[in-house]
């Protein structure tokens, strides 16, 4: 009996991780959609701030940088002060430096 039961089990597992999961195609995508160019109106915002909270901060391997993540881009600035540099923008979101 009990081999009757290990061998219904092997069949149904092998038949499970046999199966092909069920993963979205990205070559699928009949709409045309793209992260990068959503449909609707979109209007640009300018935002000048000299603070920001919840940002991953990293030194650049040379020690001459600090590189951080505000509001979706990756920006950039020397490790003594001063105007941040973006090194990412648009609408993806870019984070972890």
């Amino acid at each position: 009996m009990i081999d009757v039961v290990r061998a219904a089990t092997i069949a149904a597992l092998a038949g499970l991780l046999g199966a092909a999961p069920a993963v979205a195609d990205p070559s699928d995508n009949d709409d045309g959609w793209s992260v990068d160019e959503p449909p609707g109106d979109w209007h640009k915002v300018s935002i000048d701030t000299e603070e920001f909270t919840w940002s991953d901060v990293d030194v650049s391997p040379d020690g001459r940088h600090l590189v951080f993540h505000m509001l979706g881009d990756i920006y950039r600035v020397a490790i003594d002060g001063g105007e941040a540099e973006a090194l990412t923008s648009g609408i993806a979101w870019h984070f972890q430096p």
